[in-house]
């Protein structure tokens, strides 16, 4: 599955960016995207986009009601979410050695905005499977493929 890795300065500010993972809308099932509520380009042309948690989440979390039983059951799915785009962005961007990734991360380097696109193993609805892997998830095994095109965003 394509994926879209972004490294986006925040505007007015020191040296601080902004990393997401970003799954073009096209790479699931029409099932799932009829289960995904925000419908958005990020900001980003060819959209819309799925977020990380949205596309390994299984179906049956995708269908619950909003409240606090779903907000209960989100936790696990959103920390591993947010535990695989710091392994795939630590992948693409060598200055992102997160082990989760945070709303905002300062960078004294200073690099360009970025975007990458790339590939991925179909990790769709993978959340119990990716979960059990625990520490051995690796860039390896989500199936980061070599860049399609990077560019300045």
């Amino acid at each position: 599955m394509q994926i879209l890795a972004t490294r986006r300065r925040i505007a007015g500010t020191l040296p601080h960016f902004e990393y997401r993972i970003f799954v073009p809308f096209d790479q699931i099932s029409v099932e799932r995207q009829n289960l995904i509520p925000n419908r958005s380009d990020y900001g980003f042309k060819g959209g819309p986009w799925a977020r990380m948690r949205e596309v390994i989440a299984p179906m049956d979390y995708l269908r619950m009601a909003p409240g606090l039983s779903r907000h209960d059951c989100g936790r696990p799915i959103e920390a591993l979410s947010k535990r695989i785009e710091a392994i795939l962005l630590g992948a693409l961007y060598p200055e992102m050695t997160a082990i989760v990734v945070p709303v905002v991360m300062a960078v004294p380097s200073n690099p360009d905005d970025s975007l990458i696109y790339t590939d991925i193993s179909d990790i769709s609805g993978r959340f119990l499977a990716l979960d059990q892997l625990g520490e051995q998830l690796t860039s390896r095994n989500l199936g980061l493929r070599a860049m399609h095109h990077s560019r300045a965003a």
